[in-house]
């Protein structure tokens, strides 16, 4: 099974639960998503098997406790999927930063910078609750979303001077976009755990090897810049703490080397995130099936 890009529900549900959050408490809607949960993973079997067997075998927890743990993670993806529909409806969600100050200069300063992020945690959250007035963050993000969400993600974006550069299809106009934002000494932002219209990498990952796409690290050992990790995790039901790591890597050696080393590095911090916060690994599919090669 292969993530198809595309957030669930119908157009129509997506814009009612934009209007629904301006005037419920959010609260009140996470107590009614966590029984309609229920039927969703029912409906989602494919989904639940991924999330099930990552741990029932990534994380050697028993046949009872990975149900039990199935049902917790689907629980906190729910969490994470309102929450951006809250956003989208004005919502404000408390933000802890607890490293701040040891990258604030990244920010700040005047040279571009690769912040490279995964599917643990709610890393969209940093993109509508972090303000970086003094640098454009550039997301580069797969376009092939509902419209909806679409529309209501880039307006929101856009509030926090973060620019999104759309990927489509075979189509490789993100490279020249990615390179005049280095140019201009801004920030370019990537998931380094979605293959999409891109080779795979594998690399060791809980246990066994797993399948990253290799053009983020590819692009980062090409046009050389600083390359920093962000994780976004909620830790209170309405705060989410941001956790942002520079990342030591090799610049010697062939290009293939350089790319293999930073994916290693990189999937090495996101093993160490992941061992921190099961519950919020968000890949809902099985992600070290071969089949997705």
């Amino acid at each position: 099974m292969r993530w198809n890009g595309q957030t669930a529900g119908t157009t129509w549900m997506q814009q009612t639960l934009v209007v629904l959050f301006k005037y419920v408490d959010i609260r009140i809607i996470y107590a009614i998503m966590s029984i309609w949960l229920i039927w969703y993973i029912i409906m989602r079997p494919s989904a639940t098997k991924g999330i099930y067997r990552f741990h029932r075998f990534r994380r050697q927890r028993t046949v009872l406790q990975s149900c039990i743990d199935t049902y917790r993670t689907y629980y906190n993806f729910g969490e994470a999927v309102m929450d951006r529909f809250a956003i989208y409806a004005g919502y404000q969600f408390k933000m802890d930063f607890p490293n701040k100050a040891e990258v604030q200069h990244y920010f700040e300063g005047k040279d571009s910078f690769y912040l490279l992020f995964s599917h643990l945690g709610n890393s969209e959250m940093a993109g509508y609750c972090l303000n970086t007035p003094n640098k454009v963050m550039n997301i580069l993000m797969y376009m092939g979303d509902t419209e909806t969400v679409i529309q209501n993600r880039t307006n929101a974006l856009a509030r926090n001077n973060l620019r999104v550069i759309p990927m489509q299809g075979e189509m490789m106009n993100h490279i020249f976009a990615i390179t005049e934002a280095l140019d201009n000494g801004e920030i370019v932002a990537m998931a380094i755990d979605r293959i999409v219209h891109s080779k795979p990498i594998a690399c060791p990952f809980m246990g066994e090897n797993a399948l990253f796409p290799i053009g983020p690290f590819r692009i980062c050992t090409t046009l050389k810049h600083p390359v920093l990790f962000l994780s976004v995790i909620k830790s209170r039901w309405n705060t989410y703490t941001v956790h942002i790591r520079l990342l030591d890597h090799t610049t010697i050696g062939t290009k293939v080397e350089q790319t293999n080393s930073l994916a290693q590095t990189v999937v090495s911090v996101l093993e160490e995130m992941t061992h921190q916060y099961p519950y919020q690994w968000f890949n809902m599919f099985d992600f070290w099936n071969k089949e997705n090669e």
